[in-house]
């Protein structure tokens, strides 16, 4: 999972939050080039006003950075709002999760064990 993190209160991303994502994925495209999705998760503390609305307009900032970093995969988008004691970085982020097709995962039994029945 890649997190970005935000300043308290902020649906903006600092440089070094974009920074980070693009060498990351970057990295993410050189190990497995067929990616399709990425699911984005924007999150707020349910401490902070409109908590909600924060955490949607985190979400589609972190989309919006995705989109123009990593074109072409097809993004799902979500918000939620948890309590300081369930979530990360003060509940200031966004995560974005992105899985490798099974195509671009190796396969770690290319020869059948003898012996064993499938």
């Amino acid at each position: 999972m890649i997190m970005l993190a935000f300043d308290e209160g902020s649906a903006t991303l600092g440089r070094d939050q974009i920074v980070l994502l693009a060498n990351k994925l970057a990295h993410f495209r050189r190990l497995y080039p067929h990616v399709e999705v990425a699911d984005i998760e924007g999150v707020a503390r349910d401490t902070v006003p409109d908590a909600k609305q924060l955490a949607q307009r985190r979400a589609l900032e972190a989309a919006r950075a995705v989109r123009v970093l990593f074109d072409g995969a097809k993004l799902h988008v979500s918000s939620n709002v948890y309590s300081p004691a369930w979530s990360t970085l003060d509940g200031n982020y966004a995560g974005i999760n992105m899985a490798p097709p099974m195509k671009d995962i190796p396969d770690c039994l290319p020869v059948p064990l003898p012996g064993f029945k499938y």
